[in-house]
This record gives C-alpha cells, sequence and structure tokens, in this order.
C-alpha cells in the first residue's frame, strides 16, 4: 500500500517519514479516545482523521455490518459522492466484492496476491491488479474504488472476540512516495483496539436506543391513562417521536386517524408541514398519495424523493423523503398512518423502522382501548335508554291487562254484554304488543348469536316480500301496501326466515311512521349481480341529526321518555345485521316529497 509519512497532509503523530506515528495515533490513543468521546460518531470521525493524516490518504472510511447483514459506511472522508451513493450500502450476504468478503472472513483464490499475513487486503496498483485477473475472477469486484480513479486500496479487518464487525477502508489516488509494510502492520495492530472501541459504543448506542423505546412506549402508556382526549394524545404521540435525537428525520411530521368513514384517513396531528400540506391532505382516501397507499397496502411505505406516487404537489415543493407506517389493529384493521420526513441524504434503517413500528403498535393499543372505552360508555348510555323504554313500553299493555283484569274478576256482574268485545279486544292487542317485545328481544339475540356460516336455501325475492307483507297483515295492520317487481324471478342463496324477518322489520318501521291514508311501496328489483328491497313511505323521514346512528340499537328518533310510537329501536337494527350476515347491506335514503326510502342489498351469487 502507498502511504506517506508526516510530509503528506500535517500528520499529528511525528514528522516527515516518522513510521510509529500510525501505531502512537490509533494503538496508543484508541483508548483515549474511547473515554473522551460521547458517540460513536465522534470517535470514527477522530480516528479516520488521524489516519487520513498520518498516511497521507485521499479516502479513508470505516464499514460496520449492522444486524441485517448490511455493511455501510458509518463514517468516512474524501470519498467522491458519486463512489458513496454507489457503494455505501453493500450486503455482506448478497453482494460480492472484497469489502465484503474480508468483513465475512471468506477470501477467495483471486484475492491471495493481495492478503496481509494480518488478513487485510492491499493492493499498490489496483487498476493493475484488476487486468492481472481471468476473466471470470474480475467480476468479484465491483470495480468502484477503480472507476473512483483509486490506484491504491486496503481492506483491514476490524475484529473484535474473533467476530469480524466491520472493515476499514483505505484509498489513495496518486503514487507519491512508498512507506513499505510497516505503515500496514501498524494499522493492522491498531485495528482490534478500534474494533473493541467500535463494539463498546455500538452497544452502549443500542442500549440508549433500547431505553429511548421504552421511555417513548411508557411515556404512551402513561397518556392513554390520563383524562387527555384521544387527539391531544395523538398530538402527544408525535412529539414523542420527533423528539428521538437518533431518528434521521426532520422536525416534520404528521399523524393521521381513521374514524367514521373506513376508507378516509384524518389529519388529527401535524408538526412543522406548510398550510397547503395541511389543507391538501386534511382528508387522505386510501390508496391516495403516500399515506393513503400506505393504509391500502397496510404495510410502511419509504420514498426516497418526490416520486409519482406523491400525488400531493403544489407550488414551491421541495424534494423529500418519507416513512409512512400504517397503525394497525392485532386484526389487521387500519387505524391511522404515521407520517414523517426523512432527513436529507437519509437512508432507510431498519433499527428506524423497528422502532416506529413498535410506537406504531403502542398506538394502535391506545386507540383500541379508547375506542373500547367510548363504545362501553355508548353502550351504558343505550342500555339505560332501553331500560327506560322497555319499562315504557311494558307498562302500556300490562296497565290495559291488569286493568279490565280487576275490572273482570270483581265488576263483571255490571259489565253489559256489549261491551265484552271491546274489553276482549283491547287485552288481545296488548297481549299482541307484549308478544311483540318478546319477539324482537329473541329475534335479536338469535342474530347476535347466530354463527356466521348461515343455513341457505334458493329464495325468490318477491315471494319473500309477499310473505314479509301478509305477516304484517296478520297482526292487524291494514295499509295499502304495493310491492313492485320485474317480470322475472329473482332468486338467491339466502336463510329465508331471516332474510324475510329483515324485509318484515321494514315494513313494521313504515307502517308506524307514515299515515295510515298513505301508500306503502315494496320495490324488489335486480342490478349489478345484487339482488334489491327497497321499502317506500310517505311518512315524515329521519331528521338529519338521527341518520348516522338509525341502524344502531335502541336509536328512537324520539326521546325515549316522549315517544309515540310503539317499539324498542331493534326493528332496523336487527334488518342491518341480517342484509351483513348475507354479505350485503342496509342502506337510507330520503324520499323526495318527504319519506323514506330503507333499502336491503344482497349478492346474488
Amino acid at each position: 500500500m502507498h502511504v506517506s509519512g508526516g510530509e503528506g497532509k500535517g500528520a499529528t503523530g511525528g514528522g516527515a517519514g516518522n513510521r510509529t506515528s500510525i501505531p502512537e495515533i490509533l494503538a496508543g490513543r484508541s483508548k483515549e479516545y474511547f473515554s473522551r468521546f460521547d458517540s460513536i460518531q465522534a470517535y470514527m470521525d477522530a480516528v479516520l482523521r488521524d489516519l487520513e493524516a498520518a498516511g497521507g490518504l485521499d479516502s479513508v472510511g470505516i464499514r460496520l455490518k449492522d444486524e441485517y447483514d448490511n455493511l455501510p459506511f458509518v463514517a468516512h472522508r474524501g470519498y467522491p459522492d458519486k463512489f458513496i451513493r454507489e457503494e455505501n450500502w453493500l450486503r455482506v450476504d448478497r453482494d460480492d466484492c472484497v469489502c465484503t468478503r474480508i468483513a465475512r472472513s471468506t477470501t477467495c483464490e483471486c484475492d491471495t496476491t493481495g492478503i496481509t499475513r494480518g488478513g487485510s487486503f492491499s493492493v499498490d496498483n489496483f487498476p493493475a491488479f484488476l487486468e492481472s485477473l481471468q476473466e471470470e475472477d474480475k467480476c468479484r469486484y465491483r470495480h468502484g474504488c477503480r472507476d473512483a480513479g483509486f490506484r491504491s486500496i486496503t481492506v483491514i479487518p476490524l475484529v473484535f472476540r474473533h467476530e469480524t464487525i466491520g472493515i476499514i477502508h483505505l484509498a489513495k489516488r496518486e503514487d507519491e512516495r512508498r512507506q513499505g509494510g510497516a505503515a500496514l502492520e501498524a494499522m493492522e495492530a491498531a485495528a482490534p483496539l478500534v474494533a473493541e472501541a467500535l463494539y463498546h459504543y455500538r452497544l452502549e448506542e443500542r442500549l440508549r436506543r433500547s431505553n429511548d423505546l421504552l421511555r417513548t412506549i411508557n411515556s404512551l402508556l402513561e397518556l392513554s391513562l390520563s383524562e387527555m382526549s384521544l387527539d391531544e394524545i395523538i398530538s402527544r404521540s408525535l412529539d414523542l417521536v420527533l423528539s428521538i435525537p437518533w431518528l434521521s428525520i426532520e422536525s416534520r411530521g404528521a399523524v393521521f386517524m381513521v374514524e367514521d368513514e373506513p376508507d378516509l384517513l384524518i389529519m388529527k396531528a401535524e408538526r412543522g408541514l406548510e398550510e397547503e400540506v395541511r389543507r391538501q391532505c386534511a382528508m387522505v382516501p386510501f390508496g391516495n398519495c403516500l399515506c393513503g397507499r400506505a393504509a391500502l397496502r397496510r404495510e410502511v411505505l419509504i420514498s426516497d424523493h418526490l416520486d409519482r406516487e406523491h400525488e400531493t404537489r403544489y407550488s414551491g415543493i421541495y424534494d423529500h423523503k418519507h416513512y409512512c407506517v400504517p397503525i394497525l389493529s392485532p386484526s389487521g384493521e387500519v387505524l391511522g398512518v404515521i407520517n414523517l420526513y426523512r432527513g436529507k441524504g437519509h437512508r432507510k434503517s431498519e433499527e428506524e423502522l423497528d422502532f416506529l413500528r413498535s410506537v406504531s403498535r403502542a398506538l394502535a393499543g391506545i386507540i383500541m382501548r379508547r375506542r373500547f372505552e367510548q363504545e362501553l360508555a355508548r353502550s351504558e348510555a343505550q342500555m339505560r335508554d332501553f331500560m327506560v323504554l322497555a319499562a315504557h313500553e311494558l307498562r302500556h299493555p300490562i296497565t290495559i291487562i291488569s286493568g279490565y283484569a280487576h275490572l273482570l274478576q270483581n265488576y263483571h256482574d255490571r259489565i253489559h254484554d256489549g261491551d265484552l268485545p271491546e274489553i276482549l279486544s283491547s287485552i288481545q292487542a296488548s297481549t299482541r304488543r307484549l308478544t311483540r317485545i318478546v319477539d324482537e328481544l329473541l329475534d335479536v339475540s338469535r342474530v347476535e348469536s347466530r354463527p356466521s356460516h348461515l343455513v341457505k336455501s334458493e329464495v325468490e325475492l318477491r315471494s319473500l316480500a309477499e310473505s314479509a307483507v301478509d305477516e304484517v297483515r296478520r297482526l292487524g295492520h291494514q295499509r295499502d301496501i304495493v310491492i313492485v317487481s320485474p317480470g322475472k324471478d329473482i332468486r338467491l342463496q339466502a336463510n329465508e326466515d331471516m332474510l324475510m324477518t329483515a324485509v318484515f322489520e321494514l315494513l313494521d318501521n313504515a307502517v308506524k311512521f307514515s299515515p295510515a291514508s298513505t301508500t306503502i311501496e315494496v320495490i324488489v328489483r335486480e342490478e349489478g349481480g345484487n339482488g334489491y328491497v327497497s321499502v317506500i313511505d310517505r311518512g315524515r323521514g329521519v331528521p338529519s341529526a338521527f341518520r348516522e346512528n338509525i341502524f344502531e340499537r335502541f336509536t328512537q328518533v324520539e326521546d325515549v321518555l316522549h315517544h309515540s310510537t310503539p317499539g324498542l329501536g331493534l326493528g332496523l337494527y336487527m334488518a342491518r345485521k341480517i342484509a351483513e350476515e348475507h354479505g350485503g347491506r342496509l342502506s337510507y335514503e330520503p324520499r323526495d316529497g318527504g319519506g323514506s326510502i330503507f333499502t336491503i342489498t344482497v349478492p346474488l351469487a
């Protein structure tokens, strides 16, 4: 190897030609560096400065293996930008070059002439060395050093406890002066001390990063136990992530959440974003731009520049990089996305990704817990309303039955024969009302406890609708109900009893909430591989404030204590559950001119 003495670049360890300058600097001061510098980066930079100065080298660098078998330059000086871009991220297990072979301690026969007694690889004239190889061996070298104009190169293994943890890479363009093997031997002697220091620095660094992760997760858990709202927790969580010093990210980013619409991301917190970004990214549909694609694919999306997938653009936007990390529930449901801006020149880091995935999992747990708490509170409120509503519903028929029973028992001799039919009719109507309440509760229980695999048979939709109309009339509702359907049969595989119950509930709802003089329409049709049953009434419709929750259990358009229409608010909920059990859905839309249109959609296949 060609290494100049003190006259090259201002050596710090002795005069010109002092062959002991390198061991004095590296071996003698390695332990001093270890105690003197706070970070591995500061230590490596100091070592490189001494190597460069003492050896008169053009380029010096240290490559360290990471846990993912990458072999990047973790510190370097003097290399051309093109060389670093193309040669930086080598893989020990995949890329074949002398650097990776030295790093995995498996040199090949073509390396033999360059291998030293200390196990390094060093050649004085690298272009001539390449030309001396057989054609089939030339491909064993990536030629990056030759293309960068390096005449001599040296690769020294960094070995600690019999394990090669990395390499020192040295290169020189001009053959100014030959110092001989003493300088190389000195560097080889110092390399184990450097390796030991680097090993301990990396160990300390990993411990610090593990502690950062634990502190971050603990902070998130503390936030989840606080009285803060979920939006406040998300905002504080973003601050925690952006404050981690070793994450190579800018102080810019955002957290999105999925709220009412299942395929739409809503920005809940941001830091450092331009006004135009905040405006355009306030709502991001799944599949749109980087965050939407990360949500749709349910995987981390990493961008290295402003490419065509970055659909959000505005005047003056600059080229930048992203980490887009989806927040997923254990079942794979997308709860949100973390978007961070990576620093300039930043390379993807698996360690950073592992950290962000851990944060994402913690946030997923917090979001699910808060939603569970909200759902529990809502269920408790619904149950309280239901208890009041059920008591109100039961009291009326029970009062009638009890009153007439008392009248018949104590005053039967005073009752005129002509009054008996009215009394008995009232008792029967009250009994039917009680029976209907019990049946509704039992039907809901069956729907909610029924296994997801239904016993199905071939069903014809018009016939099923006619059966539901007959059931309505059997209960005494003498209404004008018209069925409209195409001339052909519409057949599908379904559980006939359940699907008929769903249509009946829509009809029962229409009867309750529309004037007796109006007509109720039942439209049966087929379109796009689906069967549709729509029930159209001319009542007052559903106020906009109630439409969002109209299909939830115990939902009543009127106040539970003052509603005038009998029922427990279970009919539409049950119809929706039945439609979903069949792979379909129940929808609502207001009718032009007043009234409601409820439609059950069920796949025909």
